[in-house]
């Protein structure tokens, strides 16, 4: 059976990304797999930025990164769950999982090591110097993989 991996992650989660992937395994007779992809930097990237803006003193403790982690894994889990009652809706095979690490890297993994043959991905709205200067893993994710990437453009961007 042919496979289709919807990726999420704090920044690309939108409800516009998640029907296109359930319509479209729908009109395949595809099983979908969600994935959320909980990137370990994030949250050191958020303590730094409220540190250098003053907002805390020093060196954050290892219990904030904690912290902000399980509060991202936790609505990791709230929105898998929501996808999971669509699909059920939709009598869609579905099989959901959360990964931690770099959201190109755990995507290229499972696209090879479960067979995918198209993947769905959010990308939301940032100007095209941001994408520039910084770069986009979704444009990395698509000159990477080896099946179709759909790329669902957040806020009619």
């Amino acid at each position: 059976m042919a496979k289709i991996l919807l990726l999420l992650s704090t920044t690309r989660e939108s409800s516009k990304g998640i029907a296109a992937a359930i319509k479209a395994a729908s009109a395949e007779g595809c099983e979908l797999l969600v994935v959320y992809v909980l990137d370990d930097e994030l949250p050191g990237h958020i303590l730094q930025k409220l540190t250098d803006e003053g907002w805390i003193g020093g060196k954050p403790s290892d219990e904030l990164y904690a912290a902000i982690l399980r509060e991202y894994t936790t609505q990791a889990r709230l929105k898998l769950d929501e996808v999971h009652s669509q699909a059920n809706n939709a009598d869609l095979p579905i099989n959901t999982q959360i990964h931690r690490g770099n959201f190109v890297e755990k995507a290229m993994d499972l696209i090879k090591a479960e067979g995918i043959t198209e993947v769905f991905v959010n990308r939301r709205k940032r100007s095209n110097l941001s994408r520039f200067l910084f770069g986009s893993a979704v444009a990395e994710l698509k000159k990477r993989a080896p099946c179709p990437v759909t790329i669902v453009d957040e806020d009619g961007v």
